[in-house]
């Protein structure tokens, strides 16, 4: 992952976050339900394929051979999408365009070279942790 790419992730959870504080605005933090309004269910659906957005943007050889055979992602993801999870993901971007400005800034063979690599990757890895599960899944089936 270079700056640019970096950025264009960072923009994309920034959307994310948006959209997670007009849904937790609007709905607070209920997943909908059968009977609940088409606003909800609209918003929902576009929190969720922003994720799946998002997802797109890793690179594959960041989450470790697949995101199914790792340990269960509920220990970071909660119920839904809420604005704490958010601001972390958005966060951790901030350190991965940080760690790829520095690895464009620093000649090959540099002794931190091979570190700030591992660290853009692991980033990576936990970003998509921070996913809703499904739309990891349904990002996984999209391949």
């Amino acid at each position: 992952m270079n700056v640019k790419q970096a950025t264009c992730l960072g923009q994309t959870v920034f959307e994310l976050m948006v959209l997670t504080a007009r849904y937790e605005g609007l709905y607070k933090r209920r997943r909908p339900v059968h009977d609940s309004p088409e606003a909800m269910w609209e918003l929902a659906g576009k929190l969720f394929e922003k994720q799946v957005e998002i997802m797109a943007q890793l690179e594959p050889e960041a989450l470790a051979g697949g995101v199914s055979g790792l340990a269960p992602v509920s220990n970071t993801f909660n119920d839904c999408m809420d604005t704490a999870q958010a601001m972390n993901m958005l966060k951790a971007v901030g350190n991965l365009i940080i760690f790829c400005a520095s690895i464009e800034a620093k000649p090959e063979g540099s002794p931190l070279m091979s570190t700030h690599k591992t660290i853009v990757r692991n980033t990576q890895f936990v970003i998509s942790r921070m996913l809703d599960p499904e739309a990891v899944r349904a990002y996984e089936k999209r391949k």
